[in-house]
């Protein structure tokens, strides 16, 4: 291969095959005849030189054409003489630059130099180009071509890699496959060529005699992973290290090259893994460089991910944000946190920094704010509550660790400190507006009048409805469950003032028709009950009663579990399709949210599975012939990591009808830590005169961390969303069921923690599309794991993004249910709920 071959095929068509669009930016006219020759069936070639407007209506044209090919195989090339727009102003004005953002470009950055991209060609010629490059005139491709086929030939090489490029043979050697493997046990005539090469090129020399390559290749691994090492090092070299052979002079560059592809490299960081674990084993690494402060900047053996982690922990702990920052943007991504629970413990660091983060903006926005309680509510929504999401998420990430919580326990609970403190600062304020303008708030409409302000004039004006009452969707989850259902069904969604107390029957009970007119809570047999036209409704039963009631025949219910259950087939879709069809109304109900904080189940465990089930549930009902669905909740909810004793109240004294843990409503005086509200100022319809709780985010006794009774931004402030369902059936497109591929290299884990790999190969989307899709571990038909959070995965449904032509790594946490022996990993497709891909793999936590 030729150096015009190597930048044709290696560099613009590799960079074509991912982004489909590539802009080339040839001032001096060196690439002009390469891009030509990309020319081909599937390929474009636009040439803008000299016709800016014609070739951009020709641009236009093809990008019309490459959107519309569900191919997904269709490419283009802009070709220009213009040099690369570098200032905002340059990259606004210039017309290829929406074509930049939607593909590629070349050059695109220091790599892409034309010196350097002549190192990456002849990785063992740099002595004779860099000479070339000091000369006056730049070399052209052909000086190039004529280094490459100066002395340095190696064809036995060259026959058992299938390639000249040294890079190539490199890396095949040190990864090889069994072809290769094969080739080079069965001979040892290629073992001259491969010592000059691997002399020349990095300056590493095994003994002639040494004729063997499962004899040279860990030497060599030793050397690479060893010499990157030294180079990133800052400091002093420990004393046990110093004579170890290590890449000098021009080999640098190069062995930071190779070993940052071998990482990067799908075919080859698995052996990378391994042979870095060896090498750290046996060279006793961490112990010989515990007193090294400063490690560099690379992580090549995964010590060093370690003390990274740390440091940045460290920062944490001294409040240096910025570094701790710094250190995650450099590692998160690294070869040693992709999987596993390293992967973890990054997310972990990462949700610390957000909540941290978010916390400091709120504070700030929270000093700039005027008075009145509904600036408050709206900053809540809008921002602030974004710290509660964080929180909730960085819970979560920690409720999934296994072994490795020791490494991050000083920053979460730093975490922990800030956002108790957070809450009982807005708590204060927020307590305020309410003593001052009463509830609702002014502004906003109160959770009582959901529905007769929404789905009554919806069915008046013949809308079938769908109808979910959703205990416990507080307004973060709400917001994300509009952003989830958004792609499909356009929604908007409303914040509204929760009926007082935030006790599930009594909100609930809010959630009914005729509300204002015939809802009020009185004493019933010594207890504060919902009473509507005289009837008492604190069950599920007694208040879906309620709708017959008032729209007798036009009316029907189900639990969620069971709309899900008696719809999974297309066949039962088709039967209860015909039984709903003269229902105007479908009620939902759902208490998965409530029963699983107030039972010992973890809400954060079984979180995803809800959100999940509701999101399935309103595609159901689209298929079902509703039009349009209303989601609305009693009330939100604090989950905190644990009450400790300075947040448990003194439980005021007095004649109370209601004692809950965050509220008490009868006759009685204000304890201290408490503040007292009449229940009318509360518009709790009562003959009750108060209601009393505590001024912060505390209770009057322990119990479990969950809790919704009380007066706070959390549990009392709501909503309701309002989805077209209809959207549905004007927007889905026919699309074929992606091909996706589970492996993974071992079928045995020792772990909780599993890492797979999930790929969907084919061409990437030009439109950056990205699917979802439901990833778990199941053993005799019982679901056993999740995947853990990450960047791929969405924090409130666990579903996992993947885009085409991607692959990437997802670690999944096995319950403790989990059995020795075997199980499978699934892919599921959302819509049709069809397996798309699955692999078996066995429990041993035998097996180390």
């Amino acid at each position: 291969m030729n150096f015009t071959e190597y930048l044709r095929e290696r560099i613009l068509r590799e960079r074509l095959k991912e982004h489909r669009i590539l802009v080339v930016f040839d001032s001096e006219g060196r690439y002009e005849a390469i891009c030509d020759a990309l020319a081909d069936e599937k390929c474009k070639v636009i040439r803008s030189a000299g016709r800016p407007v014609t070739s951009r209506m020709e641009v236009l044209d093809e990008w019309k054409k490459l959107c519309a090919d569900s191919t997904l195989r269709s490419q283009l090339v802009l070709y220009t003489r213009d040099a690369p727009p570098t200032t905002d102003d340059e990259k606004r004005s210039h017309p290829f630059t929406a074509f930049v953002t939607a593909g590629s470009q070349f050059p695109d950055g220091p790599k892409d130099d034309y010196q350097q991209l002549c190192f990456r060609f002849l990785p063992d010629r740099r002595t004779e180009i860099t000479q070339l490059f000091s000369a006056t005139d730049t070399p052209s491709l052909a000086h190039i071509d004529s280094l490459a086929g100066g002395v340095h030939a190696h064809p036995r090489l060259e026959s058992i890699f299938g390639t000249g490029e040294v890079s190539k043979i490199l890396l095949r050697f040190l990864a090889p496959d069994l072809r290769v493997k094969e080739s080079l046990d069965g001979s040892t005539d290629w073992c001259e060529e491969f010592r000059q090469l691997t002399d020349r090129t990095l300056g590493f020399r095994f003994d002639p005699r040494a004729t063997q390559a499962d004899t040279i290749r860990p030497k060599l691994w030793q050397f690479l992973l060893f010499s990157e090492f030294a180079i990133d090092l800052p400091g002093t070299m420990p004393e046990a290290l110093v004579a170890l052979p290590r890449a000098e002079g021009m080999a640098i560059p190069v062995v930071l090259d190779l070993c940052q592809e071998l990482r990067k490299n799908h075919q080859t960081k698995e052996a990378y893994r391994e042979a870095a674990n060896e090498i750290q084993s046996q060279l006793d690494l961490p112990h010989e460089c515990e007193g090294l402060a400063n490690l560099g900047n690379r992580d090549t053996f995964s010590f060093e991910e370690a003390r990274f982690l740390a440091k940045a922990i460290t920062a944490i702990r001294g409040r240096l944000l910025d570094q701790a920052k710094k250190i995650l943007d450099v590692h998160h991504h690294s070869l040693w946190t992709e999987e596993g629970e390293r992967q973890l413990l990054w997310r972990i660091l990462e949700l610390c920094l957000d909540t941290l983060g978010a916390i400091k903006q709120s504070n700030e926005q929270l000093k700039l704010l005027g008075a009145g309680g509904s600036a408050l509510c709206s900053l809540y929504e809008k921002e602030v509550c974004k710290v509660d999401r964080f929180q909730r998420e960085l819970e979560n990430a920690v409720a999934q660790t296994d072994q490795g919580f020791d490494e991050v326990e000083d920053a979460v609970q730093l975490v922990r400190g800030d956002y108790r403190q957070h809450l009982n600062q807005l708590q204060e304020r927020f307590l305020g507006a309410v003593q001052q303008e009463g509830w609702p708030l002014d502004g906003i409409p109160a959770n009582q009048s959901t529905f007769d302000r929404v789905v009554t004039p919806l069915l008046k004006a013949g809308t079938k409805v769908a109808y979910f009452m959703v205990d416990a969707l507080r307004l973060e989850l709400a917001q994300k469950l509009s952003e989830s259902m958004a792609q499909d069904f356009p929604n908007q969604l409303t914040a509204t003032c929760a009926q007082l107390p935030c006790v599930t029957r009594f909100g609930m009970a809010a959630l009914l028709p005729d509300c204002e007119e015939n809802l009020r809570f009185e004493m019933i047999q010594g207890e504060l009950q919902p009473v509507y036209a005289g009837d008492v409704i604190s069950s599920r039963e007694k208040r879906l009663e309620i709708f017959s009631r008032n729209l007798r025949d036009r009316v029907t219910n189900l639990r969620l579990d069971q709309l899900l259950k008696e719809s999974k087939t297309t066949a039962q879709v088709a039967k209860l399709k015909t039984v709903l069809k003269d229902k105007d109304l479908l009620v939902i109900t759902s208490t998965e949210l409530d029963e699983s904080g107030e039972s010992s189940l973890s809400l954060r465990q079984h979180l995803p599975n809800v959100l999940d089930q509701i999101l399935r549930a309103i595609r159901r009902c689209a298929e079902l012939g509703f039009q349009k669905a209303v989601i609305a909740t009693d009330h939100g909810f604090i989950w905190l990591d644990e009450l400790d004793s300075g947040s448990i109240c003194t439980k005021p004294t007095g004649d109370w009808s209601l004692k809950k843990r965050r509220c008490f409503i009868g006759r009685g005086d204000e304890a201290p830590g408490s503040i007292r509200f009449s229940t009318s100022a509360l518009s709790i319809p009562t003959d009750e005169p108060s209601m009393v709780v505590p001024r912060t985010l505390g209770a009057y006794e322990r119990g479990n961390e969950y809790f919704h009774e009380g007066l706070s931004l959390q549990e009392s402030l709501v909503s309701y969303l309002v989805a077209d369902l209809t959207a549905l059936h004007r927007t889905e497109r026919a699309m074929k069921a992606p091909e996706l591929i589970l492996d993974r290299k071992r079928n045995k884990v020792s772990s909780l923690i599993v890492a797979v790999n999930l790929s969907w190969p084919g061409e990437k989307s030009l439109l950056g599309e990205v699917l979802e899709f439901d990833l778990f571990a199941i053993q005799d038909k019982q679901v056993i794991g999740s995947p853990i959070s990450s960047d791929v995965v969405d924090p409130v449904t666990g579903w996992v993004r993947l885009s085409p032509g991607e692959s990437i790594k997802v670690s999944l946490r096995l319950t403790d249910e989990a059995k020795e022996g075997s199980f499978k990993v699934k892919v599921r497709d959302l819509k049709t709920e069809k397996d798309l891909a699955s692999l078996d793999l066995t429990y041993d936590p035998h097996v180390f």
